[in-house]
């Protein structure tokens, strides 16, 4: 009977230590995918940068991950990475081209932060659309001043049959804020030059 006893008292410590052990082991399994996660995390955004720098393809579903807001995006259309801005400070902006395959082709500006998850904030800065003589049409550039100041200049040709075409600039100032936001401001920043159009709206080269 002692035996008996003592047979049992050792199977529900080996049970007790077995069923420690699988916790022990579900601990460090779940620890180990957490710390996965967060390194997924952070290779999403290195590779989101390195791609964008890299002028790779981004699609659609990637920019959903990004960005803040993709209301200016369209989710057939065809991205693709330009230029990154000030990578080494904690926002650099980026710039990313889009494109339907046919007669549109946009740029778009996002303001990236350095070692953060959230996601960034953009906004449309060029437009190069096939112009229909028969239509209204625009087109817009931009220029980046510095880190934290940049503007775009939309012109747009307002045509009425019968009329004399009627040619309207806008220019539009912005600057990021401490939040990484992208602000509009009613007036040019002081000590910013505004650089010269050619005649077709576009940026002179001694002004890139």
């Amino acid at each position: 009977m002692i035996m008996t006893n003592n047979k049992l008292v050792f199977a529900i410590i080996m049970i007790c230590l077995a069923a420690c052990g699988y916790k022990n082991k579900n601990e460090k399994q779940s620890a180990k995918i957490a710390d996965s996660s967060v390194l997924y995390k952070k290779t999403c955004k290195l590779a989101f940068s390195d791609s964008v720098s890299a002028q790779m393809d981004i699609p659609f579903a990637q920019l959903k991950r990004h960005l803040a807001n993709t209301d200016d995006f369209f989710s057939k259309w065809y991205y693709k990475g330009d230029t990154v801005y000030y990578p080494d400070a904690d926002y650099s902006l980026a710039i990313i081209n889009g494109n339907d395959h046919s007669v549109a082709a946009h740029k778009y500006l996002l303001v990236c932060k350095r070692n953060s998850s959230k996601k960034a904030a953009s906004i449309l800065v060029a437009t190069d659309d096939d112009e229909d003589f028969g239509t209204d049409y625009s087109r817009m550039e931009y220029k980046i001043f510095n880190l934290r100041q940049f503007f775009t200049r939309e012109i747009e040709h307002l045509r009425k049959e019968g009329e004399k075409t009627k040619v309207r600039v806008t220019d539009r100032f912005y600057a990021i804020n401490k939040d990484g936001g992208i602000d509009s401001l009613a007036k040019k920043p002081t000590g910013v030059v505004v650089p010269v159009f050619d005649i077709d709206g576009e940026i002179t080269d001694e002004d890139n």
